[in-house]
């Protein structure tokens, strides 16, 4: 098993995975603006379909009450 799959873990979290990640970063120093790089790429990602959710739901609703 993958030891970054957290998911599958007993007593593992998001605290788990953070502090993960940071040992990564700082221990593969060669390596850090690639992981930066990745972190920044995928929390951009989840930023862009959280909003699109929410204009969604925004255009549902909108939609119910003007009919």
């Amino acid at each position: 098993m993958d030891p970054l799959q957290f998911a599958y873990k007993a007593k593992r979290g998001v605290e788990d995975a953070t502090l993960t990640l940071m040992e990564l970063i700082t221990h593969h120093r060669d390596q850090t603006v690639v992981v930066v790089v990745v972190v920044v790429v995928v929390v951009v990602v989840v930023v862009v379909v959280v909003v699109a959710v929410v204009v969604r739901v925004v255009v549902v609703v909108a939609a119910v009450y003007v009919t």
